[in-house]
Formats: C-alpha cells, structure tokens, sequence
C-alpha cells in the first residue's frame, strides 16, 4: 500500500488553480513593486522640471500620476495677429516598465519562458527610462523639439522592442520539422 498525500483538486484542476495563481502573482508584483517607483520619480522629476518650464510661458505643463504631458505653443493667442488659432504641439513623457512590461511579462510566462527572459526584458525598459528621460531634459534645456525623442521612445521603440522579445523566444520555441 503506497502511501499518498490526500489532495482536494485532481491534478488537472491543481495545475490550473497554480497558473490562475502565478497569473495573479505577475499582475499584483507589478502593481505593487514596479508601479510605485514609476510614481515615485514622477513625483520627484515636476519640482525639478517646473521651473524649467515656468520660465517659458509658451510651455504648459499638466500630468498624471505616471505621464507628463507639455503643450507648447507658437506664440501666446493674444500675439496672434489674426486672431485664429495658436498652433501647438504635445509632447508626452511616460517612464517605462509600464502596462507594455506587464503584457510582455505574461506573455513571456505563458510561453513558460518569463524567467530567463525577465533580465533582458527589464534590461530594455530601464534602458528605454533613461533615454527618454534625457531626452526630456534636452527638449527642456536646449529645445523643445529634442522632446520629440521622448515621445518616439515610448510610443513606437520600447512596444517595439518587448514585442520582438516576445516574438523571438516564441520563434525560439517552435521547431520546423525537416522534410
């Protein structure tokens, strides 16, 4: 007689219930160990910004708790001679390890390759923060086109780059049988 541990879920539904269980883990991990220092250096980099920005009244500055965002405009509305519109351009400035890290994190564990990856992944987010960030300083510092980058960088690089990481090891993982 062979002596085994009496479970209450048969295998099948225990290897389900840990999936909804690491599932879980990934999502409160990030809401609870990288989002507050994502906020954290938001709420310390606008005092060291707003005066850069008030400095210059054709520079608006609003955010959020994870997003800067800064409306620069042309000229102010009453220089206009027209009377018309003001043209003016919106910059934004996101760090990184946002909802882009946490997709490609779930992506990465439900190809069960979410722990060698995790370096190289972490690795292109903060690689991205620190890019965009210099950025932020140019464009408010030399000029605020160089904010453009910032921009670039969070809205077509770093979705670029954790996608392709997510691709490669899925491309990785696929054997192409031989004829």
């Amino acid at each position: 007689m062979t002596n085994q541990t009496p479970t209450f879920l048969s295998p099948r539904y225990s290897h389900y219930l840990r999936n909804c269980i690491d599932f879980c883990l990934i999502i409160a991990g990030y809401f609870f160990l990288i989002r507050p220092p994502r906020v954290g250096f938001l709420s310390v980099l606008i005092p060291m910004i707003e005066p850069l920005v008030e400095s210059s009244s054709l520079i608006e500055l609003r955010h959020s708790s994870t997003t800067l965002i800064a409306t620069m405009y042309e000229s102010l509305p009453m220089e206009n001679p027209n009377g018309g519109p003001v043209d003016r351009h919106e910059y934004t400035y996101a760090p990184a390890f946002n909802m882009l890290f946490i997709m490609a994190s779930l992506a990465l564990w439900l190809l069960d390759n979410l722990r060698s990856s995790l370096l190289i992944l972490s690795i292109i987010h903060f690689t991205s923060w620190i890019t965009a960030t210099m950025f932020l300083f140019a464009g408010l510092t030399i000029h605020p086109n160089w904010w453009i980058g910032s921009v670039i960088i969070a809205v077509y690089l770093l979705p670029l780059a954790s996608t392709a990481l997510v691709a490669t090891r899925n491309a990785q993982q696929l054997t192409i049988p031989s004829r």
